[in-house]
């Protein structure tokens, strides 16, 4: 998804395993991901806060990034924005 002004919410039906990006430049961006995903993650931002309610083993954060891994970390998901807040999040399967 190319860097425009405004929010963006992605929520994935699949577990990511090949190249997912979305990136901002004015406004939040909001992911939700599936169980199963098997991929490398990169949440940054230049402006704003970051918000991981995915559990990894080997999360490394400082304020304006966070990077961990998801299964073997075969595929990417990079998420960014110059100013904004950045969440990603487990997406409720449950059909509630």
């Amino acid at each position: 998804m190319p860097g425009r002004p405004g929010d963006v919410h992605v929520e994935l039906i699949e577990p990511v395993a090949g190249t997912v990006n979305v990136h901002t430049v004015s406004g939040n961006a909001d992911v939700e991901i599936v169980d199963g995903c098997d991929c490398r993650v990169s949440l940054s931002n230049i402006k704003g806060g970051l918000d991981c309610d995915v559990e990894m083993p080997d999360v490394a954060k400082t304020e304006k990034r966070l990077t961990g891994t998801l299964g073997n970390g075969t595929g990417t998901l990079d998420v960014s924005a110059v100013s904004g807040r950045i969440s990603l999040k487990l997406r409720d399967q449950s059909g509630n």
